[in-house]
């Protein structure tokens, strides 16, 4: 007995050995890849991408199918025959493509050459720009879509931290516990006004499980139920309830919010609001679409509201009709659109006060008053055109004169008349008087047979790249246009390497390239060598087309 109990314990012990000796199962996947292990892919991948980048006809769908299962690969796409690709440790690479040929096949080749596997994409940090609020408190004619004007906001507000809020999460917690999360608050809903109160429908019906138990907390002179069942709220709901520590834009896209602004429109200016804006009387489709309007305008234009106000006219009439004693009477409406807040050296609220509000801007790493001179629609034409703008509040000094040689057209997004390879007159552009604090610098330039002088601009970057931003007016038939430049580049002991520059117009002429329209440039071998004094050493100085008067040109 005793030998048998020993053989068991024997077995026992080895059946646990040889259990705690069982290997875990390896990831099916390695996700870490060594800097060395990407610059392999890297090299594997570039001729084949090059190859597709210098064809006839470049299409990248077998090439994207073909590496983006690699673990070595975070992200890929083609994108309207533009290629990128995001390898794991945070290296990226694109490719720029145009149909090529063969006069400027050599040009591309040199252009995919001086994009170095160098740059490492910047760790993603957290999102600190302005929070916007999309809120839509009902949804119209049983429509479950987002509002038209919703969807072209989320658009327009894509730099922002936008969170759309549709009617069932228009709650009245929402009013009551997060609107104060937020530095633009969109509301479109129902609303009412009478002698005693003015009201807000929210997406909350009354007869929910939680409407049920909001109802149960608040007292009557702060909610009541609309004839859909619908909890709204009264402006002692926004006294008692609501604050606005960031001292939002609030849009109220709804009815009579505004015959009594004292009612319910002064309670968020109390509360901290920096300016409501809002309707007189009745309004339909208008409530949305003027909101669209404004904050438009407010920040593509760089405006502030009294401005917006001055230029849009915002009056809304319709022969509303309804019943009387059971006779269809017609009741026309004239609706006003208001606002409401307070001026910077008057504390006192009141309608027409806090016209100097301006939306608040992104810091996208650039100084802000670049956002003066180029509007948003404008930023996406120099991304488009493949200009690299180098962000950042730190630039390195970039003072010095610079040839820029052999000067030569990339691409333009118009029909041109100079084609991709074109050469035009050398450039020498002179950097001075950088101010590190203000990230301004003066800008001087001689092409061709123009000259510009003093020019007063702004830089931003970081390390050794950096973005120049100027904007220059001049005349076309006697008609005046403006053009808005960026230089960008790599500051070295000895000039600038990849030095590119893309022109945009800002205000055309009559004879001039469209708003928008624009070139981008380059230094054709890859650096601009920095020049002592003089003019030095140009092949093609003062002769061929000065691109800084023809950039505005067909």
């Amino acid at each position: 007995m005793k030998k048998i109990s020993l053989l068991f314990i024997a077995t026992f012990a080895i059946i646990v050995f040889l259990l705690g000796c069982k290997k875990e199962p390896s990831e099916s996947k390695k996700t870490d890849f060594t800097d060395e292990q990407i610059e392999a892919l890297y090299k594997e991948l570039k001729p084949l991408a090059d190859a597709i980048l210098l064809s006839e006809n470049p299409d990248w769908t077998e090439l994207v199918n073909q590496y983006k299962k690699r673990g070595e690969v975070k992200y890929i796409e083609a994108l309207n025959l533009d290629f990128y690709i995001e390898f794991s440790n945070g290296y990226t690479r694109s490719w720029l493509v145009s149909p090529l040929s063969e006069e400027t096949k050599s040009i591309k080749t040199v252009q995919s050459e001086l994009k170095q596997f160098e740059y490492k994409q910047p760790k993603s940090k957290k999102n600190d720009n302005p929070k916007v609020a999309l809120v839509q408190c009902a949804y119209m004619y049983d429509n479950l879509d987002p509002l038209p004007s919703i969807n072209e906001l989320s658009s327009l507000f894509k730099k922002y931290d936008c969170k759309y809020f549709p009617p069932e999460k228009a709650t009245v917690d929402f009013f009551k516990n997060q609107m104060d999360d937020y530095d633009v608050i969109y509301i479109h809903g129902h609303g009412g006004s009478n002698t005693e109160f003015s009201i807000l429908v929210t997406g909350e019906k009354a007869n929910s499980p939680s409407g049920v138990q909001h109802i149960a907390h608040l007292k009557s002179e702060e909610y009541a139920i609309d004839k859909k069942g619908y909890i709204a709220i009264k402006g002692d709901f926004i006294t008692n309830y609501c604050s606005f520590s960031k001292s939002p834009f609030v849009y109220l896209g709804c009815c009579m919010l505004f015959k009594r602004p004292e009612q319910f429109v002064k309670r968020f200016i109390d509360k901290g609001a920096k300016v409501v804006v809002g309707w007189t009387d009745l309004v339909r489709n208008a409530s949305h679409t003027s909101g669209k309007e404004i904050l438009s305008k407010m920040l593509l234009n760089n405006q502030n509201l009294k401005q917006t106000f001055d230029n849009l006219p915002f009056v809304y009439k319709e022969d509303y009709t309804d019943f009387l004693f059971g006779i269809k009477i017609p009741m026309p409406t004239k609706a006003e659109l208001k606002y409401y807040g307070r001026n910077v050296n008057d504390p006192t609220p009141g309608l027409n006060k806090g016209g100097d509000y301006k939306l608040p801007i992104p810091d996208d790493g650039l100084p802000p008053e670049i956002h003066d001179i180029i509007p948003p629609e404008i930023f996406e034409k120099f991304e488009e055109l493949g200009i690299e703008i180098n962000a950042g509040h730190n630039p390195p000094n970039i003072e010095g004169k610079f040839k820029v040689s052999p000067y030569v057209l990339v691409k333009s997004n118009f029909k041109d008349n100079y084609k991709p390879g074109y050469t035009f007159a050398d450039m020498l552009i002179t950097f001075s008087n950088q101010n590190s604090t203000n990230q301004t610098v003066i800008c001087d330039y001689i092409n061709g047979n123009e000259e510009g002088n003093g020019l007063g601009a702004l830089i931003s970057g970081n390390g050794n790249k950096f973005s120049v931003f100027v904007k220059t007016n001049g005349t076309i038939g006697g008609y005046p246009y403006s053009v808005v430049y960026i230089y960008s580049g790599e500051i070295t002991p000895t000039g600038i390497k990849n030095f590119y520059i893309a022109g945009i117009v800002t205000k055309e002429a009559p004879s001039s390239i469209k708003v928008g329209q624009g070139r981008l440039i380059y230094d054709k071998d890859g650096f601009s060598e920095r020049v002592s004094k003089g003019k030095g050493s140009f092949t093609n100085f003062g002769q061929g087309t000065n691109v800084s008067h023809n950039m505005a040109r067909p």
